[in-house]
């Protein structure tokens, strides 16, 4: 047990698994493996930690840090066969650090080093909501900010998907940062999202929902996504909202697309970028009587 780690602490423990027994599988290991040594450790506040096994050659030394739960190995944050492996770690979370021996051996004494620094925010990679904004934190280090066009909930912008659709009623001009959202529609196989009709395009980038409730028949949709913005863009125009659905109409070349609402009802306008990248966006849909 190496306790409540604190920034600027290096924690040496010296360890010897030369009688201990095989209990635990690491999820890189061989089908073969060794013995373990098991190390428990928490953090008071996020911390990036840096893991190090020294050796001297005595065997070939596999780590894998499992979040919760020691024994089920689906909780393994990372699992490597290096000597070192930074990682951050959550202020209250239960860490278990197995040292396995990888070529089906036993575990030769050995030094284990913990190195523990401040981060400003964890999990790294995860995401939270501040007020209107999507964060990412980065790598530990760094909370990388990304404005959403129409809110945040549960760490996603609302219209990423879905089941989350900005619900537009009025005309309205949207603006954000495209880093934001995730990328949930390829249209490649959908010929009817096109402006040609006959191939469909391929959207690797990310996309925005909106929905349009309760449109009558005879009302003009235009969809902007040209003035003011720098993306290049496929804008659809489904009945039913899903990464299968084939389009009523589609504007793949200009970034604009005029369309008659033909039967009253609901629809939604997925606007979705060709190309992955982190630019500003602005696009703007009016609905006219």
């Amino acid at each position: 047990d190496l306790g409540v780690l604190v920034a600027g602490q290096i924690a040496k423990v010296e360890a010897d698994g030369s009688a201990q027994g095989n209990w635990l599988k690491t999820t890189c290991s061989l089908n073969e493996a060794g013995s373990e040594v098991v190390f428990h450790l928490k953090v008071a506040t996020p911390m990036r930690l840096k893991f190090e096994v020294i050796d001297g050659g005595g065997f070939d030394a596999i780590m894998e840090l499992r979040a919760d739960d020691c024994r089920a190995d689906g909780t393994a944050q990372f699992c490597t066969d290096s000597e070192s492996q930074d990682f951050v770690a959550e202020a209250g979370k239960d860490y278990f650090l197995v040292v396995e021996a990888r070529n089906g051996g036993q575990i030769s004494p050995f030094m284990l080093k913990v190195e523990a620094t401040s981060a400003v925010c964890a999990p790294a990679g995860g995401w939270t909501c501040q007020g209107t904004a999507r964060v990412q934190c980065f790598g530990g280090t760094e909370e990388r900010v990304f404005e959403c066009a129409g809110g945040c909930d549960a760490g996603i912008c609302r219209g990423d998907r879905c089941e989350n659709a900005l619900s537009v009623t009025e005309s309205t001009t949207f603006v954000g940062k495209t880093a934001g959202y995730s990328n949930h529609f390829d249209f490649s196989q959908q010929p009817s999202c096109s402006s040609s009709g006959t191939t469909g395009m391929r959207t690797v980038g990310q996309d925005i929902v909106f929905l349009l409730p309760n449109l009558r028949a005879g009302q003009q949709v235009f969809v902007d996504a040209a003035t003011g913005d720098t993306n290049d863009n496929l804008i659809a125009i489904l009945d039913t909202c899903g990464v299968q659905a084939g389009c009523l109409a589609a504007s793949s070349s200009g970034n604009q697309l005029s369309w008659e609402v033909e039967d009253s009802g609901d629809y939604y306008v997925v606007i979705d970028k060709t190309t992955a990248t982190a630019r500003d966006f602005q696009y703007r849909i009016e609905i006219n009587p």
